[in-house]
């Protein structure tokens, strides 16, 4: 909201010419303020809709990495399961098997 300064001088109280109206002059840093004010304004919402189109954008780019993501995680989990499936007749060194002591070359369970 634009006012005029409490301490100018307009004329209108005054004997003709003994006061020049100088409520524009003092008034202009006001106006001015008020400009850059709004052109303050302006430009931070234009950062800021620039801002929301970048974040959209990152969004989007997310969502379609978690489809691939999930896509490759289906494919992985089917080639699990069918390579489970060809090795079901494997035998598997005891050494192999998890907390089996480990066998030396003759066989035999022992230190290594």
């Amino acid at each position: 909201m634009m006012r005029a300064p409490a301490d100018c001088c307009d004329g209108s109280d005054e004997a003709s010419g003994k006061c020049r109206n100088s409520c524009l002059d003092r008034s202009a840093h006001e106006r001015q303020a008020t400009r850059d004010r709004v052109a303050f304004v302006h430009a931070a919402l234009e950062q800021k809709k620039a801002l929301i189109a970048k974040a959209n954008a990152q969004q989007q780019a997310w969502k379609s990495r978690k489809g691939l993501v999930g896509h490759e995680t289906s494919a992985q989990a089917k080639e699990v399961t069918k390579l489970e499936g060809e090795g079901q007749g494997l035998c598997v060194p005891a050494c192999v098997v998890v907390g089996a002591p480990p066998v030396n070359r003759r066989g035999q369970a022992g230190h290594g």
